[in-house]
């Protein structure tokens, strides 16, 4: 995989920056053999060719150009940190997170875990609820940052980056008693449609996505799911997706806000580290 890679980014950028194997080596220090096997790996990674060779030199193909501005913005990223933090600026502070609980059990622990390593003096200060009060929130001043379910809505005063998207979909417990069958486990938030139509007596609401879960996985009923919040459940073997499928799986998108003024600098480090985890964690 190319995070397998990262490494390597900081010499291809140089390659594409001087247009030269020979100039490259002479600014990174290693030899030109030395670029040309991590050249070679990074094409075999992507199976793709990266640079065009020339009598004057080495031109980026239009993939190469994608994975020049890629390792380019990852790099000056880390290295914009990495100067943030030299000067002390997370010796103290707190950073206000909001989100919701699907988001704060699959993605934090292991984020938290590597931020604590990076910059041990931050203070992470994480609250869950409903995305629309998180939202309320941030606007308030209230929080630093928010990852929660886009409303689509456009703010003036807060920045959207949208990290992934996702859809409901029906499931319930492999050992579910067919009496629970007609019994549908819901989000009140979650999509709407008649429950009904599609043969369920009962609804049971609950106040947040893993109670949802955690009900369905006891063979309670079936539930109504984002595809993320179930993906572990079935992988576990506790879940399966229910034969009938809804006509409407209500796409959306989870984004992360932050105000567009008034940041603090050890809030940006944290905003950009979420970012890039978050997309990565998204992917996997």
């Amino acid at each position: 995989m190319l995070k397998d890679h990262l490494g390597k980014l900081e010499y291809f950028c140089n390659i594409v920056e001087t247009g030269s194997l020979q100039k490259a080596s002479q600014k990174a220090y290693v030899s030109q053999p030395q670029l040309s096997k991590v050249l070679r790996q990074l094409e075999e990674e992507l199976d793709t060719q990266l640079l065009i060779r020339r009598s004057d030199g080495v031109i980026p193909t239009p993939a190469g150009d994608k994975l020049y501005s890629y390792a380019r913005e990852t790099i000056d990223q880390a290295n914009q940190m990495q100067l943030l933090i030299r000067d002390n600026v997370q010796a103290s502070g707190n950073v206000y997170i909001g989100t919701y609980d699907s988001i704060s059990r699959y993605f934090f622990p292991d984020f938290i875990k590597y931020l604590r390593k990076l910059a041990p003096s931050l203070n992470i200060i994480l609250s869950t609820g409903r995305s629309s009060q998180k939202l309320k929130e941030l606007k308030k001043g209230e929080l630093d940052i928010a990852i929660i379910v886009s409303s689509g809505v456009k703010s003036r005063s807060l920045s959207e980056k949208i990290i992934y998207s996702d859809s409901f979909g029906l499931y319930h417990s492999q050992q579910i008693e067919s009496s629970f069958l007609d019994h549908i486990i819901k989000f009140p938030e979650s999509i709407h449609f008649d429950a009904t139509k599609l043969g369920f007596k009962h609804i049971l609401s609950c106040d947040n996505l893993e109670t949802v879960k955690s009900l369905t996985e006891q063979g309670l009923g079936v539930g109504l799911l984002p595809h993320r919040v179930a993906r572990e459940g079935v992988l576990q073997g506790k879940l399966i997706p229910h034969k009938k499928v809804l006509s409407q799986e209500s796409e959306h998108n989870i984004s992360l806000f932050y105000s567009k003024k008034n940041i603090s600098a050890h809030a940006q480090v944290v905003i950009n580290e979420v970012e890039r985890f978050l997309t990565t964690w998204a992917k996997s």
